[in-house]
């Protein structure tokens, strides 16, 4: 039964700058892939233009024209991989795949950078080693998952510095060096700020949660609050127009609870409430939803449920709290209304439908359930 909303401990957050877990994560991704998307998915098509635009400079330093082919040839390899990454960031539904693939589009420039720079028949390796340290740090501008990040760094230190090793020897050693230091350092740097940016922004993504809960809770009870099931009912109702599934609502009113109220004090009441609420909890079907709709009013929502179901969990449910004593031998009785959706229908038709069939339970006498189907709501519609 789904009556709060998701743990905190769900929430925490490992030392992999990652939430412990994976579901939880998972939807991480797919709000951050989401809120990204709008300056990803352009810079991905300006990356592509301008990497593809340095093949310009490729033919005035080299003029050799094979080679210069094989310069194409690599950076459009590295250009489609980007093109790639842009389709898959065009929907959300891949969010699942896009950090293992943008970490392979990262390890393709890397690799497109370091088969480039073995092109020229001389290359600057101070400057290039300055281009290796902005092209790790570039991974870390990247939204991605922060193991990933220090892998793709890590593997474009160690090609360039292997490239370097095995195609520029002999190397000065001063300078050699210098660009494992420099190599070093922008991947630890990237590591530990990818690391606290991912962590930051999990931080705030748990703050933001934290805040909707609070602002989807009913303080008293626990349950979902007015807000939280409102949210939830409009979900289900949009989902009615992509399938055929039932959806039925069950509005539950207490009876005479405002006597409880007046002989014992609010306190006593409020203190009734909490253990009816743990009584529905537990009574609920798994798959439905509950909530305190105000006051001494609870609904319940239950989707695949038809009519004669949803009727026979309202009367199940009813004879449950009228079994249930309470402190000063107290009992509690509630009226049910219950209601199933129509095609087509909107939330505020369906809740106003099952308000509706709640107030025939109470003119029939209360302690009772009332439906589209039962003889007391035929004879009660009747009635002037």
């Amino acid at each position: 039964m789904e009556g709060t909303s998701p743990a905190d401990s769900r929430l925490r957050i490992s030392k992999l700058a990652e939430f412990a877990d994976k579901h939880s994560e998972l939807f991480f991704l797919r709000y951050e892939l989401t809120e990204s998307a709008r300056f990803v998915r352009p810079l991905m098509l300006i990356l592509a233009l301008v990497y593809m635009l340095f093949a310009g400079p490729d033919w005035f330093l080299l003029r050799d024209a094979r080679i210069f082919g094989s310069i194409v040839v690599i950076r459009l390899t590295v250009a489609s991989s980007i093109l790639a990454l842009y389709l898959v960031i065009s929907s959300e539904k891949n969010y699942q795949v896009y950090p293992w693939l943008l970490t392979v589009c990262e390890m393709i420039a890397s690799t497109g950078f370091v088969l480039i720079l073995m092109k020229y028949p001389a290359p600057d390796f101070r400057i290039h080693t300055f281009w290796a340290s902005l092209l790790i740090w570039c991974f870390v501008l990247v939204p991605n998952r922060w193991l990933y990040i220090v892998f793709a760094s890590i593997y474009t230190g160690v090609i360039f510095l292997g490239m370097a090793v095995y195609y520029l020897s002999p190397l000065n050693p001063s300078h050699f060096s210098a660009a494992v230091y420099f190599v070093t350092l922008s991947i630890g740097l990237a590591a530990v700020s990818s690391h606290r940016m991912n962590s930051y922004k999990r931080s705030t993504y748990a703050a933001l949660e934290a805040l909707a809960k609070l602002s989807e809770t009913d303080g008293l009870t626990g349950l979902y609050n007015r807000n939280g099931f409102d949210r939830r009912l409009r979900e289900k109702m949009a989902s009615l127009t992509h399938s055929s599934q039932d959806l039925a609502l069950i509005m539950i009113d207490l009876d005479d609870f405002k006597q409880i109220n007046d002989q014992w004090g609010h306190q006593y009441g409020d203190s009734v409430l909490v253990a009816l609420a743990n009584h529905l909890r537990t009574a609920v079907p798994p798959e439905g939803t509950l909530a305190r709709w105000g006051g001494e009013e609870f609904i319940v929502l239950l989707p695949g449920y038809n009519l004669d179901q949803a009727s026979k969990t309202a009367e199940e449910l009813r004879k449950h709290l009228a079994e249930q004593r309470y402190a000063h031998d107290t009992g509690v009785t509630a009226s049910f209304g219950v209601a199933v959706a129509e095609h087509g229908e909107s939330c505020e038709s369906l809740l106003r439908r099952a308000d509706e069939l709640l107030y025939l339970a109470k003119a029939g006498g209360k302690n009772r359930v009332a439906s589209d189907h039962t003889a007391l709501t035929k004879e009660l519609a009747k009635t002037p």
